[in-house]
Order: C-alpha cells, then structure tokens, then sequence
C-alpha cells in the first residue's frame, strides 16, 4: 500500500491544507483545506501537489471574469476609437515614438483619467462623428484632457496648427495660443488679423472693438 504522506499545514497557491479528509473514489487521499478567501474545501492532494488545484475556484472565476472583462473593454481593439487612443498615449509617454518630439517631448500629457480606454472611450470617445475626424487638442499648449480636445477634420487641425505660430512683438516670442492669454484677445482675432495683412504688433495690441483695414 502506498503510504501516505502527511500534506497537513503545507500551502499550495491559495490553499492552507488543514488536516487529512480521506480517499476519493479512485483511492488517492483527499484533504481538508482552507482558501485564502475563506472557503473551505477537500481537494486531492495529488491535484495540489502538481498544481493542478490551487484554490477552492476562485482563483478560475476571476481569471474567467477578468477575461471577459477585456474582451468588453478591449474589444474594440481594431475599432478605429482604440487606435486613436492607443497612438495618443504613445505620443505623449512613448520616447521612441516619431512624434513624441512635439508631443510628450515638449511637456503635452495624458490626463490621469484618460489612461483608462473605458474611460476615455465614455467621456469623449463615443462622440466621434466619422472615421474621418481625430482628436484635436484647442490648445495646442493643452493637454489631452476633457474641455481640451474635440473631433476634427484634418483640414480643421491644419487651421488649429496655425494657432502654434511664434509670433514676436516688443522683444517677447510666443505662440497666437499664449499670446491669446496675455493679451486677451481670441485665437481667431489675431489669426484673421495676420491672414489680413497685420503686422504682429498691430495684431496684438489693437483693441478688438477696431475693424479690420480693407
């Protein structure tokens, strides 16, 4: 007869063996065990020592729910809505990315929030007009964040791009986004200015109440 050796207050994965239980059906010896989430159960124990078994099952029922989980939020992986955020992570954090130079190189970030597919994907995502339009950031100064970014033509963004413009003007260079915030006047009021003709000086310091020279 094989003897049988002692597995009392030995640990396997999540199982505490507690004390001898008997023989199953087929002869091997069962124990007493108890799992880490409280449950206790008989397992063989030629099953614990090949690891076979290695909780009372839920070790396998949150594999399984983990699963499902990220075929639910993932499963959008070849929608065009993931790549779209997939490559706006990677220009922000990826240094080995071809644009993370003007993106993540120069301080743009991904709001903590947006890191999460699920969540970008219900607080923006879902809006996306047509596979036609991407994620453009107002200002392009700004980061990725809600109140930040809408859905764009490419022929949209190209116009937004003109907002990144240095400007000069009394020794100071700065872009239309942040000269916008020192002197108070729009975006659009300054670009229409330039595209008038205006010089730089004249774009920036004369009142918005003044029309534009013909």
């Amino acid at each position: 007869m094989t003897q049988i050796v002692d597995m009392a207050g030995l640990r396997f994965g999540r199982l505490a063996v507690i004390s001898r239980a008997g023989r199953a059906t087929r002869g091997v010896a069962t124990w007493n065990c108890r799992c880490d989430c409280g449950v206790l159960t008989v397992v063989i124990g030629a099953d614990m020592r090949n690891g076979h078994t290695q909780s009372c099952g839920c070790l396998q029922d949150e594999k399984r729910r983990s699963s499902e989980t990220k075929r639910t939020t993932h499963g959008r992986t070849n929608d065009g809505i993931y790549t779209v955020w997939r490559n706006m992570i990677s220009r922000c954090e990826n240094e080995k990315h071809k644009s993370y130079p003007r993106y993540g190189g120069r301080g743009i970030q991904v709001c903590k929030a947006w890191h999460s597919f699920d969540v970008f994907y219900r607080e923006f995502g879902s809006s996306r007009p047509s596979s036609k339009h991407t994620i453009d950031r107002i200002d392009n100064d700004g980061n990725y964040e809600p109140g930040n970014c809408r859905w764009a033509t490419q022929g949209e963004q190209q116009n937004n791009r003109s907002t990144n413009v240095m400007l000069t003007h009394d020794g100071e260079s700065l872009t239309v986004t942040q000269w916008s915030r020192k002197t108070g006047l729009s975006q659009q009021c300054i670009s229409h200015r330039l595209k008038k003709g205006w010089s730089a000086s004249e774009a920036l310091t004369t009142p918005s109440s003044r029309k534009t020279p013909r």
